[in-house]
């Protein structure tokens, strides 16, 4: 029974110290519904399981370990069990690791994105990948010929006050390169248009005339 308690207080710190770091990383304590919302977005967490994470509905429920990685991985810790041990965030080159880790598990097997658990971790992944161009090109070489996993990350996660910049434009050319299906080619040279559209340095068309 002491050990129950003990182990049941010890996941009541961790969790009353994340909830911190969340906030301090969210810039301001999660209170109102558009906290929760804007959060979710960040997270790619429900709202109803960040009020759980917050204690305002079902305070007696843990959460799941998919649902604390992925709060850890908000705050820059590699998974819970890293925020648990007090460990230091993770650097970029260890998180990049990680990130491999995961897609290639993905890669050299069944595994698909249909599975909610796994869609979860690759939308969380997305953004982190693509905000860093580097590691996106790198990234890119590494899963070229697994199209599961390229074809679902370039062409779904747009970023529109990048898509008129030189860098990003080239990046997503690099990916047309790959040859993907071609429903994805109209998409992506879509929201590259979109993004030519609306940016005050189109610079009269020159980037859409390259794309088409």
């Amino acid at each position: 029974m002491t050990n129950d308690l003990t182990t049941e207080n010890a996941y009541k710190q961790h969790i009353n110290r994340l909830q911190t770091e969340v906030n301090r990383s969210f810039g301001k304590t999660v209170t109102s519904i558009a906290d929760f919302e804007e959060l979710s977005e960040k997270t790619h967490l429900s709202t109803q399981t960040l009020r759980r994470f917050f204690g305002k509905i079902d305070k007696d429920k843990q959460l799941s370990s998919a649902s604390l990685n992925l709060l850890c991985n908000y705050i820059g810790f590699a998974d819970w069990q890293s925020f648990c041990n007090n460990t230091t965030p993770a650097t970029p080159m260890q998180l990049r690791e990680l990130i491999n880790s995961f897609y290639d598990t993905i890669a050299f097997s069944g595994a698909s994105f249909f599975d909610a658990k796994l869609r979860d971790t690759h939308e969380a992944y997305a953004p982190i990948i693509l905000n860093d161009l580097p590691y996106a090109y790198s990234f890119l070489e590494r899963y070229k010929n697994t199209p599961k996993i390229t074809q679902s990350l370039y062409p779904w996660f747009p970023y529109y006050d990048y898509m008129a910049q030189a860098s990003y434009v080239h990046l997503i050319e690099t990916y047309l390169a790959t040859q993907p299906l071609e429903h994805l080619r109209v998409c992506q040279n879509s929201f590259l248009a979109y993004g030519v559209f609306c940016s005050t340095k189109w610079g009269g068309g020159r980037f859409c005339r390259k794309i088409y």
